[in-house]
């Protein structure tokens, strides 16, 4: 499963959103007994924020 790193907060976003999305992710893959990729320099939509990284995946 693949997330941003969430180090910042794109315009437009609610303050606690990257601690929110980082615990749903992170619940979600641990549920679905999943490896969790943390992609930085990205947020919510990390395959067009950081394609390479998430290519490497």
């Amino acid at each position: 499963m693949i997330v941003g790193g969430w180090e910042t907060v794109p315009p437009g976003y609610l303050p606690g959103m990257a601690t929110l999305m980082q615990t749903i992710c992170a619940t979600v893959a641990d549920r679905i007994d999943a490896r969790l990729v943390r992609i930085p320099g990205a947020a919510h939509e990390p395959q067009r924020e950081q394609p390479g990284a998430v290519n490497a995946c």
